[in-house]
């Protein structure tokens, strides 16, 4: 992922004028943050009584060159018993 703020200075100083950083709540979750971006999109299904029978999550991450990443740890939650 690339941070914005770089950027905005960039083109600020490239310019002379001020630049504005404007994203849509997605765009804060998926561009932000000390951690690379992630989307998560997850399905539960469960029965009246409250009884989890199902579960489909697909999980995309930004992991650049480093293995040992949020994602490794994201996969073991999301597939234990």
């Amino acid at each position: 992922g690339v941070y914005l703020e770089p950027v905005t200075a960039l083109l600020a100083r490239k310019t002379g004028k001020p630049v504005k950083i404007q994203m849509d709540r997605d765009e804060v979750f998926e561009g932000t943050g000390p951690t690379p971006g992630t989307s998560i999109r997850a399905k539960l299904g469960a029965t009246k009584d409250g009884k989890f029978v199902a579960f489909q999550a697909d999980l995309a991450y930004e992991n650049g060159a480093y293995g040992g990443s949020a994602a490794n740890y994201a996969t073991m939650c999301i597939t234990a018993p």
